[in-house]
């Protein structure tokens, strides 16, 4: 398998990351979110979208206890 096959479009990186298009294609313009440029196409490696995603976790903060 080379790596183009392993490449996602636009369209398929949106569904992986459960977004949509047109929100993807804001974070490209804004550069906000890896990708490849290869002529007019924006290509997207699973592997950095799961790292994005990781970067972008938000965790809740601890609970704090009445009267603190």
């Amino acid at each position: 398998m080379n790596t183009m096959e392993k490449l996602l479009s636009v369209g398929q990186a949106a569904e992986f990351l459960g977004i949509s298009v047109h929100t993807l294609r804001g974070f490209v313009s804004k550069r906000r979110i890896p990708f490849t440029k290869i002529g007019r196409r924006c290509l997207f490696d699973p592997a950095m979208l799961i790292n994005f995603v990781k970067q972008n976790t938000t965790f809740p903060r601890p609970r704090r206890e009445v009267g603190e």
